[in-house]
């Protein structure tokens, strides 16, 4: 608790991430929580909320760790974001880092895949976001850059081949930032089929997947329109054989972040988290 008044003001710190299992004094520690959001975010993971798990922090920390109700009901007065484990810390902690600071009701999905759009759908409405259709003028612009058969220019849009240049996601992005009512783009590229290029053509994965062209294209286009993004690195391959996959989507993320473009792994996480930055100021705005 003590050094939540120092991580609010400092100049570098944008937002807060807690891990807590007990408090000695619950009025001194919400009221530090509370001043401290309405300067900034702040991310709790509250442990031990289950029954066992507050036996362990009895012993633990020989503190009280409280019920459930009480903690979400007063981590929501306080404005501070709760999450239930450390992943969800950890993705909600990237979203506020990266995404300028606003409220994204209307994002927009491009991926290969109906299943992923029907995902995102849900997600987005249980998050309190839409993925409304785009423009009859953008859609059919859309549809002419995709290719065919198969790919289609409704939001989500598919675009139904995974080695789509990323000089065509560029132009389908940027097209689709011209609809007024878009706050943010969420991209699912799957690099991982990049894979079977390596078999034909005797190179690393690392070596034939563009992930740094599409680096450079998704920041172009932000730059360009002012629009957020967030990437989702989907990975379905886990085996031993697929090692290098893993180490090619890490240095795909380390292009994007150092880009300050945010990723994730997976587009129901991607989502939540955006969920998370639009609680935060949904209700900062609303007592500014």
């Amino acid at each position: 608790m003590d050094l939540l008044p120092y991580f609010a003001d400092d100049q570098e710190t944008r937002v807060i991430g807690m891990y807590v299992e007990g408090v000695k004094n619950g009025d001194d520690f919400f009221g530090a929580i509370k001043n401290t959001t309405e300067k900034k975010p702040v991310v709790v993971c509250k442990g031990g909320l289950s029954s066992a798990g507050k036996r362990m922090i009895v012993t633990h920390t020989a503190s009280m760790g409280g019920s459930r109700l009480i903690w979400q009901s007063v981590l929501r007065q306080v404005n501070a974001i709760q999450v239930q484990d450390l992943k969800e810390l950890a993705e909600a902690c990237l979203a506020f880092c990266f995404l300028p600071q606003g409220v994204y009701k209307n994002i927009s999905v491009v991926g290969g895949g109906g299943a992923l759009g029907v995902t995102a759908c849900d997600a987005a409405e249980n998050f309190g976001m839409e993925v409304p259709p785009l423009s009859q003028n953008i859609r059919e612009r859309v549809e002419k850059l995709l290719p065919k058969p198969g790919s289609s220019g409704t939001n989500p849009i598919d675009v139904a081949n995974p080695y789509v240049e990323p000089k065509i996601l560029k132009e389908v992005l940027r097209t689709v930032a011209v609809d007024e009512q878009i706050d943010l783009q969420i991209i699912i590229s799957l690099l991982y089929h990049y894979k079977t290029m390596t078999r034909m053509i005797g190179k690393p994965v690392a070596q034939v997947t563009p992930y740094r062209e599409l680096a450079e294209a998704l920041s172009a286009v932000v730059k360009e329109t002012k629009k957020p993004f967030v990437i989702v690195l989907a990975n379905p391959k886990k085996g031993m054989d697929d090692l290098d996959i893993v180490e090619m989507l890490a240095l795909a993320r380390r292009e994007f972040l150092s880009r300050g473009l945010p990723v994730f792994d997976d587009l129901y996480e991607a989502i939540r988290a955006v969920g998370h930055v639009n609680t935060y100021y949904e209700k900062r705005e609303r007592y500014e």
